[in-house]
């Protein structure tokens, strides 16, 4: 898995998925604070960016990594 999809930021975003970046989208997922992970807008093909997100959305995107990673949509 390269790459998955996630809607927390209330539109579809594409999140880069190499193993660092899953590595810090959990270890944000269990801490309080906000942070940037990077995404862009689905159907973009340009580079992944920094995008700020609360620590609320940081757990949904690690969900929807975690339901990308076992196939369930």
């Amino acid at each position: 898995m390269q790459s998955f999809f996630s809607d927390a930021l209330g539109r579809t975003y594409e999140y880069r998925a190499w193993f660092s970046d899953r590595v810090r989208i959990v270890l944000m997922a269990h801490g309080t604070s906000a942070g940037d992970l990077r995404a862009r807008l689905s159907g973009d093909s340009g580079d992944y960016k920094l995008v700020a997100h609360t620590n609320a959305q940081i757990k949904q995107v690690q969900i929807d990594m975690d339901k990308a990673e076992i196939g369930v949509r």
